[in-house]
């Protein structure tokens, strides 16, 4: 009995359950013993205490490893121990006290078999916790792609009531009826930058194609889309029909300002894949706008007036060409007046700041 006692003790579990506990059981110089008597969420703590590198964290090759760096000796080449106790009394009550079966003397002939017992009851129980270790994995895993689905049903949704907000809320596309797939598929894109251009494209496909004109409207207006679309839903029925009408209420939705036209022909440049005989033709549509806009077809001298004031603008401070521009002059020499009135008045104010920041005269006492 008092030899059980003493294996009892010694093979009592530490419950090493903190850093300090780790420290302290590193600290009280172990024999191998206690490094075996140790569980392997112990022995895990006292390996990262002593920051060992493993690869394994089976039980039995963390205690090898431990007693290596504290005992300078291998568990397997352990196998006396200092109170004479028989191996089978040992194994018995480390059976009790740890839940490890319990090993008969019979069963183990020499140490040999009672250290191959451990070292597989510390194998079982190492692949039951990579076991366990997996199924968690898995089943996080699991649920992870659960999670996911159902954020991409909830956005798959949210899409799709957009969607139908939009169908919902944007303008009436107009029904196209007597015409064949192949003449709305010869229409030209509608570009919301290029209109003019969009209907002069528009007419020679037309022409060329030999399209009745009655049908003009109703395949120009199939590829409407943003202001002319709502252009096309202002007009009635019968206005709708016309070409004619229907062109100059998409026109009159884009006019600009001259002004607006007048950049737009200035700050142009060529695109990469346009040619030049393009980029002419599109920079003289332009020109007639920003000419049109200034109702000064066929009118030369209105014309040269002009050509002369942009230049004479040219030369200018932004603010007084924005100040000049509000005038809606119309010749350069216009233009001339109002611009020294505007330096005129200016140096009047600027004398009359200049006087109230003078500091007040001083009187000799």
């Amino acid at each position: 009995m008092e030899t059980q006692g003493v294996a009892s003790e010694r093979w009592a579990p530490l419950h090493l359950t903190s850093e300090q506990d780790a420290a302290d059981f590193i600290n009280s110089s172990p024999n191998p013993e206690r490094v075996r008597a140790l569980r392997r969420e112990e022995l895990l703590l006292v390996a990262q205490k002593l920051e060992l590198a493993f690869e394994s964290s089976n039980a039995f090759p963390l205690a090898n490893l431990i007693c290596h760096h504290l005992c300078g000796t291998d568990l397997y080449d352990f196998v006396e121990r200092k109170d004479n106790i028989s191996v089978e009394s040992e194994w018995s009550v480390r059976s009790e006290v740890l839940g490890s079966p319990v090993v008969k003397n019979n069963q183990f002939g020499n140490d040999q078999a009672a250290r191959d017992h451990e070292f597989r009851m510390l194998q079982l129980e190492s692949e039951r916790e990579e076991r366990r270790a997996q199924l968690e994995f898995e089943r996080e895993r699991l649920e992870s792609e659960r999670e996911q689905k159902k954020l991409e049903f909830e956005q798959r949704k949210l899409e799709l009531e957009l969607e139908k907000h939009k169908v919902d809320h944007e303008p009436r596309r107009p029904v196209v009826s007597g015409v064949s797939s192949e003449q709305h598929r010869l229409v030209p894109k509608f570009d919301e930058d290029h209109v003019a251009e969009f209907f002069q494209r528009f007419e020679k496909i037309a022409e060329g194609s030999g399209w009745p004109k009655e049908r003009w409207s109703t395949l120009a207006q199939s590829v409407f889309c943003g202001k002319a679309l709502r252009a096309f839903d202002a007009l009635s029925f019968q206005e709708s029909l016309d070409y004619e009408t229907l062109k100059s209420a998409v026109l009159r939705t884009y006019e600009l300002r001259p002004e607006a036209y007048r950049q737009k022909y200035r700050n142009s440049k060529k695109r990469p894949n346009e040619t030049w005989t393009e980029f002419m033709k599109y920079q003289s549509d332009l020109f007639l706008a920003w000419i049109r806009s200034e109702k000064l077809e066929y009118n030369y001298c209105r014309l040269e007036e002009l050509v002369k004031l942009e230049q004479f603008l040219s030369q200018m401070e932004p603010d007084l060409q924005m100040f000049i521009s509000d005038k809606r002059v119309k010749t350069a020499e216009e233009a001339a007046v109002y611009a020294d009135d505007y330096v005129l008045v200016r140096k009047q104010f600027k004398a009359k700041d200049k006087g109230h920041n003078r500091p007040p005269p001083t009187t000799n006492n």
